[in-house]
């Protein structure tokens, strides 16, 4: 990842997909189940090579980091198995040249209802702000409709988060959570490299707008913050020596230490 401060060093590099396969035929049926806490999983990676993996290796992991381009239709999260997991990260990119294209691009919240409800962390890195979460659009209707079904279900999906990151780009869609996540406590924006000084300032005002406002009564005051330089998919690698819980723990000390921006803006400011 582009950040020394969250990823160290690349020092193990991952096998190609292919030795991945080698290594799958070799070893019992269930091998993996015991020894596989993580995994993620390139764009590169088809459903059918993905499904191989999953179904040998997927069942006890808690986290998980899925790279995807933006118009995949392939749900590589159905074949998930495992009931433990903690932490997901979608890395979603770009993959059409037409400004005015208008399909839905959705991979970045293809995820299953049943996912949601077991992830207490959620990341989303775009670079485009298409898309359409059906399951959040399900729980913000059951505010207004609690008693039916569908609604209800989906709201209580969200109700594990207490940590959600967004990149910049997909802010407007993904700040609704703070509407439903009762237990959210950290909420974190990610601006796209290089992003301007005079951006970011009028970023900081939006960000203390939205803290305050009463559109989110459940949320927890002040626990929004802003960091630079990693709302890009590109500075997301999966050949990095990913460590993810890294940047949870600076997001903590960011909120907790009353921080709005990594850049040295207080709340109290």
């Amino acid at each position: 990842m582009g950040s020394p401060n969250f990823i160290p060093e690349n020092r193990h590099p991952r096998p190609p997909i292919s030795h991945s396969f080698k290594t799958l035929r070799l070893k019992p049926r269930g091998y993996f189940e015991s020894i596989i806490r993580s995994l993620a999983i390139e764009s590169t990676v088809t459903l059918p090579q993905a499904k191989a993996i999953l179904v040998e290796s997927s069942r006890q992991i808690v986290l998980l980091t899925l790279f995807r381009k933006g118009s995949s239709k392939e749900n590589i999260l159905d074949y998930i198995k495992s009931p433990h997991l903690r932490r997901l990260t979608m890395v979603c990119h770009r993959d059409w040249p037409d400004v005015r294209h208008i399909d839905q691009q959705n991979a970045q919240y293809d995820i299953p209802v049943g996912l949601v409800a077991s992830s207490t962390h959620l990341a989303i890195i775009v670079d485009y702000d298409n898309g359409n979460w059906i399951h959040l659009d399900d729980a913000l209707h059951a505010l207004r409709s609690p008693n039916k079904p569908p609604y209800t279900i989906a709201y209580s999906a969200f109700q594990n988060l207490t940590h959600v990151a967004t990149s910049l780009f997909g802010l407007n869609h993904t700040v609704r959570i703070r509407k439903v996540a009762q237990k959210l406590r950290y909420f974190a924006v990610l601006e796209p490299q290089g992003y301007p000084s005079a951006q970011h300032e009028q970023l900081v005002t939006r960000i203390r707008k939205l803290d305050k406002s009463a559109e989110y009564p459940l949320a927890r005051s002040l626990s929004m913050v802003i960091l630079k330089d990693l709302g890009d998919p590109h500075t997301w690698k999966v050949q990095d020596w990913f460590r993810p819980s890294d940047f949870w723990k600076k997001v903590e000390t960011l909120v907790d230490g009353g921080l709005v921006s990594d850049q040295g803006e207080r709340w109290s400011s």
